[in-house]
């Protein structure tokens, strides 16, 4: 198999509480749509919920490689 890890070792690790210095970064190509919206509302939403810092960044459009390429140095 791909993956060595259980379901339950999974939930475990996913239902641990965030260290409070913790910090992700999203980057989306873009933020025009309904699918990249709900993305961005559930990834702020479990951001809030864990205490975590989240930095959204979104390039613009597909074509925008390069943009999201400098975006993530930002990261």
């Amino acid at each position: 198999t791909f993956f060595k890890h259980s379901a339950a070792t999974l939930t475990l690790v996913a239902s641990l509480p965030a260290v409070a210095a913790e910090k992700i970064c999203a980057i989306y190509p873009h933020l025009k749509d309904s699918y990249w919206l709900s993305v961005n509302y559930g990834m702020v939403s479990e951001a809030k919920r864990e205490g975590v810092e989240l930095r959204v960044l979104e390039a613009g459009g597909y074509p925008n490689k390069t943009r999201q390429e400098q975006q993530l140095a930002l990261c």
